[in-house]
């Protein structure tokens, strides 16, 4: 009778495992489905622009930056409870906001001279983009039938004003703190003197911590309905919010063409990885999630 028991026991374990690898083949191959989907769009150029130069000048790293960006947002989409045309909204604005809408952003702020319809052209393409990869997103996973999504949404409306306001304004000085601190202790030491083979004829604009402070407001208010709707534990949420933005933000500083100087490079993606990205993913899933 023991050792049936035990013969019983260690089949259900080993289905339990195989289920496990099941899962994790799964999740891996629909991302990579993802990913390709996003390394296509960037392949593309939508509207004329020429913004695709990069990603045609250097497929690999292109393509690299893509799965992993895909993996961020699968692992969003996989873990969170909203469904449908909720879950899409949701997807978009997240990735809207943190990936082509704040870099066109920091593109007008940075080459002057840009024409308005250039401007618009601009964040035209983010628009495309964000709303193609939302949606293969939601259907890659089978998200796409409407549930009982709202009540995520209700909730938001239920906190009190106030709450919202204080946490809102702080995430925003937060960020701006963070900035500061991961240029001087992070950023500096890592570039040397190689930054000013890159940054000597830079001008920063004076409204230039009024912009972080609007940048950190923006990332935590995209990210609250995801945020609010994920499953898991305060801290795998925190993990996974912090290695999200990473994914989705620090890596862009990787890809060629952009910053000519290796080192001052990789100086910008470890303060943008462990300061704006990780460090602030956390204190936003700390701050705003229930």
């Amino acid at each position: 009778m023991l050792t049936q028991q035990i013969i019983t026991v260690e089949k259900e374990k080993d289905t339990e495992r195989k289920s496990r690898y099941q899962e994790i083949l799964d999740f891996s191959f629909r991302t990579l489905i993802l990913g390709l989907v996003l390394a296509g769009i960037g392949f593309l150029d939508f509207i004329g622009l020429g913004l695709n130069t990069n990603a045609l000048s250097s497929p690999i790293h292109h393509v690299l930056i893509s799965v992993g960006q895909a993996t961020a947002l699968s692992l969003l989409i996989s873990r969170s409870k909203l469904t449908g045309i909720y879950l899409i909204g949701s997807i978009f604005a997240f990735y809207y906001v943190l990936v082509p809408f704040l870099t066109a952003v920091e593109t007008v702020i940075f080459v002057p001279n840009l024409s308005s319809t250039v401007i618009g052209r601009l964040y035209l393409n983010g628009i495309i983009q964000a709303l193609i990869i939302s949606f293969v997103g939601v259907i890659i996973f089978e998200k796409l039938q409407p549930k009982s999504s709202f009540s995520i949404y209700a909730k938001l409306i239920e906190t009190p004003l106030s709450e919202w306001v204080w946490k809102i304004l702080a995430i925003g000085g937060i960020y701006v703190l963070i900035y500061i601190l991961s240029g001087a202790l992070i950023f500096l030491p890592f570039a040397g003197d190689a930054i000013n083979l890159v940054y000597a004829d830079l001008e920063m604009p004076e409204w230039i911590l009024q912009f972080q402070y609007l940048r950190g407001i923006l990332w935590a208010v995209v990210t609250i309905p995801l945020l609010r709707s994920l499953r898991g534990d305060k801290r795998e949420i925190q993990l996974l919010m912090g290695i999200s933005y990473i994914l989705l933000v620090a890596t862009l500083v990787l890809m060629p063409g952009g910053i000519s100087i290796i080192q001052v490079q990789i100086a910008h993606f470890i303060e943008l990885a462990i300061g704006h990205c990780f460090v602030f993913g956390i204190v936003v899933s700390k701050l705003f999630r229930e």
